[in-house]
């Protein structure tokens, strides 16, 4: 009977004690099925990811949570995605995915068991309420416009996760990221929108187009302000090369004109000494002097020097041509009828001097003395 007895209570022990160790990236907490006077309820202990846990079966709940990084997702396939409005009317469907983590601390761990849920799909459940609700209220705010606009729907997400992570934050409960998957309007309005940006990226690449063209016009600008630069500093030394020629120029003239000048003043001075030496005393016997000077130097061949005339200081010059005194002696010849006595030869005439062939003089000669008469 007492062998009995003992089987019965080790039994009893098998079936009311286990041993669990606690899986990785979980927490666990035990809860005595007690009433509360005899010590029941959930206990302040947890247990981390490694620990073993001794388990009463009858009498205890171990509660195992995964405490890293989950994700909640809101998708059209499977039927969560967001229905809402913009803030101008238009519908559209929203696919956002929220990642989020339970905190490590024991005392907003315990907290969370015992007011939002035992396990992570209540949890799960209780995020995605709140997460909906959140999301709907700001996204509303935005216009249709603002979708598009990344920095807009960002800046909405930025605030719902400051939402959760203000209401939840004191269970346990961090908020890391949302992000907006995908947005899609109603059809009639998605395909304006379509074209609304391709009219966007017609204007984009127009303004790129023109932006390009706007370069190559500066860059011809400045090609041809570079030519005009050089042109002007090339007209510009030409013209002070030319200033400075004419100012030498003008200084050789001005220089050679006082030359010209000062020999001018030379000669109106020795011609106003000659012209007050010929007025004076003995005038005329310079200018017979000048004259017999300048008519020895022409070489004259015959020159008959006559005084007469009422004044004693007359002197008549005349130049003889032998050529004509001898032509117009041959003219006079032939006036005069001839002699038997002229038949012998021709004597020359008195004061001309008989000339060979080879000293008659030339035309040119001839000329020469020409030229010159009774002055």
């Amino acid at each position: 009977m007492r062998r009995i007895r003992t089987f019965f209570l080790c039994l009893l022990v098998v079936f009311l004690v286990g041993c669990h160790k606690v899986e990785s990236r979980r927490i666990g907490v035990r809860f005595w099925k007690l009433p509360t006077y005899l010590g029941g309820g959930l206990s302040e202990r947890v247990y981390r990811s490694g620990e073993v846990v001794i388990d009463y079966p009858i009498v205890t709940d171990l509660y195992r949570i995964d405490v890293g990084l989950r994700d909640v997702a809101f998708r059209a396939a499977e039927g969560t995605a967001l229905r809402t409005r913009a803030l101008d009317g238009n519908e559209l469907t929203l696919e956002i995915t929220l990642t989020y983590q339970l905190s490590h601390q024991p005392e907003k761990l315990l907290k969370l068991i015992q007011e939002v849920g035992r396990t992570n799909e209540e949890i799960e459940s209780i995020v995605r309420s709140v997460a909906r609700a959140d999301i709907r209220t700001y996204m509303n705010e935005l216009r249709t416009s603002e979708f598009i606009d990344s920095t807009s729907s960002y800046g909405a997400l930025a605030k719902v996760q400051e939402k959760l992570n203000e209401r939840l934050g004191p269970f346990g409960l961090e908020f890391q990221q949302l992000k907006l998957d995908s947005y899609r309007f109603d059809d009639e309005y998605e395909e304006l929108l379509k074209r609304i940006q391709q009219f966007e990226e017609d204007v984009k690449r127009e303004r790129e187009r023109r932006l390009v063209i706007e370069r190559e016009i500066e860059r011809d600008k400045e090609r041809a302000e570079g030519v005009k630069n050089a042109l002007l500093k090339e007209a510009g030394g030409y013209r002070e090369r030319r200033a400075r020629d004419g100012e030498n120029y003008l200084r050789e003239k001005q220089n050679e004109a006082k030359s010209i000048r000062a020999v001018a003043e030379a000669e109106a001075t020795a011609l106003r000494q000659k012209v007050a030496a010929l007025s004076g005393p003995g005038g005329d016997a310079l200018v017979k002097l000048e004259l017999a000077k300048q008519l020895l130097a022409k070489n004259p061949r015959f020159i008959v020097m006559n005084g007469g005339g009422s004044g004693e200081d007359q002197l008549t010059v005349n130049r003889l041509d032998a050529n004509r005194l001898l032509e117009q002696a041959k003219i006079f010849e032939a006036l005069v009828p001839s002699s038997p006595s002229s038949s012998g030869p021709r004597q020359p005439a008195p004061g001309a001097e008989s000339r060979t062939p080879s000293q008659e003089k030339t035309p040119s000669e001839s000329a020469t003395e020409d030229g010159a008469r009774p002055e």
